[in-house]
């Protein structure tokens, strides 16, 4: 059987007053006689039938507005990762959805919750464990980084059990030449590769060639490197001139 706290299970709808004075909002919990309580609104972890995900504010016009920050103790370690829109793959169907019924003009309390919301994202801290790191949208450790994935540049902001902690903002994604020349992007001369791994074989050449250097004996596996985007140029294909086209009639059955 859950024990609720003392002061009783936390609820899923209250109220926010703004006090103009203080040029903020005042959580009110009419049920159990809070105000301005704001740390006492997340369920606590034994509650299994209330979860704090998505606080969402109801304005008097209609409009929303995302104040999770504003109630999650551990928001960056905890509540952002194990959000929907976290999941690397996904798209952020939360923000869309938020953008669609967020008012089309801004108040000037807007920019004062924003600046107060942010500041409680830096207040909240670095995590305390090696997990609450990977994903983190503030910081980020070398340990945690993907294939594709590289932090520059090399700024610490910190340690954490001896390692090196950087801000998640330094963390770029990085691809291979083959794959920006898809997106019609190639590497500009004298850049050097951010990172090299193990090629990987998405063609049918690209697999002919790693099966030649195992045929040939080679002992160490082929390995690419991997670009930011900022080492990259647009693609200016030559002109083409004096070029014979050849066209064919279209024949019918």
């Amino acid at each position: 059987m859950e024990v609720p706290p003392l002061e009783g299970w936390p609820p899923v709808v209250w109220t926010e007053v703004f006090s103009r004075p203080e040029g903020r909002w005042i959580p009110i919990d009419s049920t159990r006689y809070l105000v301005d309580k704001k740390r006492l609104f997340e369920p606590p972890p034994n509650c299994r039938i209330n979860r704090m995900m998505y606080v969402v504010a109801f304005e008097e016009d209609g409009f929303i507005r995302d104040v999770t920050l504003r109630y999650a103790r551990h928001f960056g370690a905890k509540t952002s990762k194990a959000r929907a829109s976290s999941r690397r793959g996904q798209s952020d169907w939360w923000e869309r959805v938020v953008a669609c019924l967020t008012r089309p003009y801004r108040l000037n309390r807007d920019d004062t919750e924003d600046a107060e919301l942010q500041s409680l994202q830096h207040i909240e801290g670095m995590p305390t464990s090696i997990g609450g790191f990977k994903d983190h949208p503030l910081y980020a450790l070398e340990r945690h980084l993907r294939r594709d994935e590289v932090i520059h540049p090399l700024h610490e902001i910190g340690k954490f059990r001896g390692e090196s902690v950087y801000p998640r903002t330094n963390v770029q994604r990085i691809r291979s030449a083959e794959t920006w020349m898809r997106e019609g992007k190639i590497i500009r001369e004298g850049q050097q590769p951010l990172k090299r791994v193990v090629q990987r074989a998405h063609t049918i050449n690209g697999r002919r060639a790693l099966e030649i250097g195992r045929a040939d004996g080679l002992s160490e596996p082929a390995t690419q490197g991997l670009y930011a985007e900022w080492q990259t140029e647009i693609f200016v294909p030559e002109p083409v001139v004096n070029v014979c086209l050849l066209l064919l009639k279209p024949s019918r059955s």
